[in-house]
């Protein structure tokens, strides 16, 4: 924040030759500041001329004059190691605070010269020409090409300095909205560092200012898992995070799913150890409650999978649409952590919408499904409310997470995390965000039958099919082209017309897809001649030489999308149109020949997922009951038991294990297919 001066000058010399300064706010021009240093005051404030009316506003004024010894000058030019500064006190109408210098305080000080003698930029306020400095010396801290002044500002103020405790460091946090004025970048910057570097109380202070300035917390440093084979046979396996906590293994094999406790990181934060698992057991290690990644799956070729571990991720939303034949299949959830269940119910309350009116609306706890029945060429669309049920009370709701209207962080791909909501709230049910999923036209899932249609419309379907937008990338052009290849319903001749422009003007891959397909029809395939195209949006492809796997670009961890794919497909197997068979109303996005594994996958992971449930259910019901007692006796909340994180844990390892499984069952090739399958049809 800047003030610029707006000098008036007195007639007379009584007070050295210094006139008083009256100063207009400019928050957004530092540089034009003439001095700008940090320093400590030796000699605290006092008078320098006796009392006098203002040659301002005739209020009684006075010339103070104070010592500091300069930590850090950060612009303009000092060359002296002790400065006397001058200001002029008195009475100051409105709620501005007087000038004072305490002797001992530390300050950021914006200075002019006047001639030899070094000024306040104005007078009679003190938020205007200094900023208490709470967190301690930072001999450091200097201004250059890489640490401007808002970043030097912001550092100063609100990182740890030189015997600078816990307490001094939440307190000064505290007043980081109102130091935005060094500039909000710089701000953000630090709170970020602090919440990813910072003591759990000093991180969680950081972490209420980034929420209330609408910004995601920065993350505690995240617990990190590498392991080696070992030449004698095992695996060496090294967990590294905070220091001093203690380490689990949550394990999951074909039929068993244990947590096991394996000592305590050490000073450094790493523990390392030797394991003989099996092969196909998957494996989460945590330090405290954090979940360290990647996840491992033992194998000839180990598979390490990246699992969420953001300290703000508490759950997650979704909500997606499948149109097959003549029924509207709906999934939506909201999708609570074990641990954020302790405090709150998660409730979803779905909208589903015909051509923009609302045609059915369901409250449901967790997750549901349902299926309506469709009118031709209707446009559907499913809209969920996310909503966490606090479930304790005390003179109101508690929200011990801080959730707020947006903690649905990202409405596309909802992450749940805190966003500095009230400690206690007034409503019974906290929204968290929305989410929603359309699909237009009911025929583009091929359930209608085709045959009778004329040929304008036959046309008009595959338009609708085979059409590129930004969410069909290759492997979904890819993908469609096989299934239409096997949809005799389309006749020959247009399908054969429409894999030869394919061919002709589409991207290799999609290319080489359309050429197999007309050579099933003993077509020949034309010679490529892509047309001249406006240049498009791509993602950055890694180097050739790299050869990465094909990177999943969505918010959502991979694991947790094929999870609430697996819960979605089981949940259609109950609706009436199952008939007590299989029931897979995806086509022609899935691949037929991979829906054997993509069941049994399913069908494994929800049974052993509600043997879990039931077992985090009995710890937050046991939780629930002993918290009620310590609320009326204490007015706070115990702290969540251990048990809760390594059940999470568990979770983690079950659906990374399924997912691992399917993925090995299928190869890479069909792999890829059916994630272009969920990125578009289940998770886009």
């Amino acid at each position: 924040m800047t003030i610029i001066p707006l000098l008036f000058f007195a007639q007379s010399e009584r007070d050295q030759g210094l006139k008083e300064i009256v100063c207009k706010y400019d928050r957004s021009k530092l540089a034009e500041v003439p001095i700008i240093l940090v320093g400590r005051v030796i000699e605290e404030s006092s008078p320098a001329s006796p009392y006098h009316d203002s040659d301002i506003d005739q209020r009684p004024v006075q010339l103070y004059r104070a010592k500091v010894e300069v930590e850090n000058l950060l612009q303009g030019d000092v060359t002296a190691r002790e400065i006397e500064v001058y200001y002029f006190r008195g009475e100051i109408p409105g709620s501005a605070q007087s000038i004072y210098f305490q002797k001992g305080a530390r300050e950021i000080i914006f200075l002019l010269r006047d001639g030899d003698k070094f000024r306040t930029i104005c007078d009679r306020s003190r938020n205007a020409c200094l900023w208490k400095v709470s967190t301690g010396a930072h001999p450091n801290i200097k201004v250059t090409a890489t640490e401007n002044l808002n970043q030097a500002l912001s550092d100063i103020l609100l990182t740890r300095g030189e015997d600078a405790d816990d307490k001094q460091m939440v307190k000064a946090i505290g007043q980081a909205g109102w130091f935005a004025s060094a500039g909000e970048p710089a701000l953000l910057n630090t709170l970020q560092s602090i919440a990813k570097n910072e003591t759990p109380p000093v991180a969680e202070a950081a972490c209420h200012n980034l929420f209330a300035l609408k910004h995601p917390c920065g993350e505690q440093p995240k617990a990190k898992l590498e392991a080696s084979q070992l030449p004698s046979g095992g695996w060496s396996v090294t967990v590294s995070g905070p220091p001093n906590q203690p380490v689990y293994c949550s394990r999951v094999a074909d039929h068993t799913m244990k947590t096991l406790s394996f000592g305590t990181t050490d000073s450094q934060g790493r523990f390392v150890t030797k394991t003989a698992s099996a092969p196909g057991t998957t494996e989460v290690w945590s330090v405290g409650d954090q979940q360290a990644s990647p996840a491992i799956t033992y194998a000839a070729t180990p598979v390490f999978t990246p699992v969420a571990n953001s300290r703000d991720r508490h759950g997650m939303g979704m909500s997606t649409v499948v149109v097959y034949g003549d029924l509207v299949s709906n999934y939506f959830a909201t999708d609570l952590t074990y641990k954020t269940r302790l405090f709150y119910d998660p409730l979803s309350i779905g909208n589903l919408l015909q051509d923009g009116k609302t045609v059915r609306t369901e409250r449901i706890l967790g997750s549901g499904t349902w299926q309506t029945p469709t009118v031709s060429w209707a446009d559907y669309n499913i809209q969920t409310s996310h909503m966490a049920v606090p479930f304790f009370k005390s003179g109101g709701f508690l929200n011990p997470d801080r959730f707020a209207e947006g903690s649905c962080f990202d409405a596309n791909e909802c992450q749940i995390v805190p966003l500095g909501g009230p400690a206690i709230v007034a409503q019974s049910e906290i929204l968290l965000g929305r989410t929603a999923a359309d699909q237009s036209a009911v025929p583009q899932n091929l359930g209608l039958p085709f045959q009778p249609l004329d040929e304008a419309t036959k046309t008009q379907v595959l338009d609708l099919l085979l059409q590129r937008n930004e969410a069909r990338d290759d492997d979904y052009m890819v993908a469609m082209i096989k299934t239409l290849s096997k949809q005799p319903e389309f006749g020959a001749a247009l399908l054969t017309k429409r894999f030869s422009e394919l061919a002709a003007h589409e991207a290799p891959l999609v290319r080489k897809a359309a050429c197999a397909a007309l050579a099933q029809y003993k077509q020949p395939c034309p010679r490529s001649t892509p047309p001249v195209r406006a240049p498009t949006k791509k993602k950055p492809q890694p180097a050739p030489s790299a050869q990465p796997p094909r990177s999943w670009d969505i918010a959502i961890p991979k694991h947790k999308a094929y999870s609430h794919f697996f819960q979605f497909l089981i949940a259609l197997q109950s609706q009436p149109a199952a008939k007590g068979k299989l029931y897979l109303p995806f086509r022609p996005a899935l691949n037929p020949a991979d829906t054997p594994f993509i069941f049994d996958a399913a069908k494994t992971m929800t049974h052993q997922l509600s043997a879990l449930d039931k077992r985090a259910q009995l710890v937050i019901t046991r939780y629930r009951q002993a918290a009620q007692t310590t609320l009326l006796q204490s007015h706070s909340l115990p702290p969540a038991p251990p048990e809760i994180d390594q059940l999470d844990a568990l979770r983690t390892a079950l659906e990374v294990h399924q997912m691992v499984a399917l993925q090995t069952s299928l190869g890479p090739d069909r792999t890829a297919e059916f994630e272009a399958f969920l990125t578009y049809e289940i998770v886009r």
